[in-house]
């Protein structure tokens, strides 16, 4: 990413799916920063603020794409989200990329340096969903290490179906 970005352009992720918001933004040159704020049932009402608070001292103009997690979470959280990335990158006129929140778990454990370095590792990422049940997809590491192959995609099950042997599950 770092040799298609120029220095001065950005990269702005927007998390809605959850009580908690979530953004971060990165120039892949050095210069990045992340916050999360638990704003519960105030998400609509205070994402707009926290957003432009945020994303200063950089401007709209200074950003080359927005990337927006897709859920799965809260329905109306995750429509929020999406709606106000969709506007600012119509509106900016910038690639918009919509990324699975199970995904972007998934990645972090695979690229967290704290973490052991289990590559090959099958790894089943769950949330809690509503009814008891659990939002649930299975990633393995591609052969390059640059991404993600979707070996079950997002979906819903109970719990007791998502145990498996050889499968590191995170929460």
């Amino acid at each position: 990413m770092q040799d298609c970005l120029e220095p001065n352009k950005y990269g702005l992720a927007l998390h809605t799916s959850s009580p908690e918001l979530g953004l971060a933004l990165n120039n892949f040159a050095g210069d990045s920063r992340t916050s999360v704020w638990g704003l519960g049932q105030k998400l609509s009402t205070h994402l707009h603020h926290y957003l432009a608070e945020f994303i200063q001292p950089e401007t709209w103009a200074d950003l080359a794409f927005i990337a927006v997690a897709k859920g799965p979470g809260s329905f109306t959280g995750t429509r929020i989200g999406v709606v106000t990335a969709r506007t600012l990158a119509q509106q900016l006129d910038i690639p918009l990329f919509t990324v699975s929140s199970l995904a972007a778990i998934a990645w972090s454990h695979y690229t967290d340096e704290a973490l052991p370095r289990e590559k090959s590792l099958i790894k089943a990422v769950e949330l809690p969903a509503q009814r008891g049940q659990v939002f649930v997809a299975i990633y393995q590491l591609n052969s390059t290490g640059s991404g993600l192959i979707q070996l079950l995609p997002d979906t819903v099950l109970m719990p007791e179906v998502v145990g498996a042997p050889k499968i590191k599950r995170f929460i």
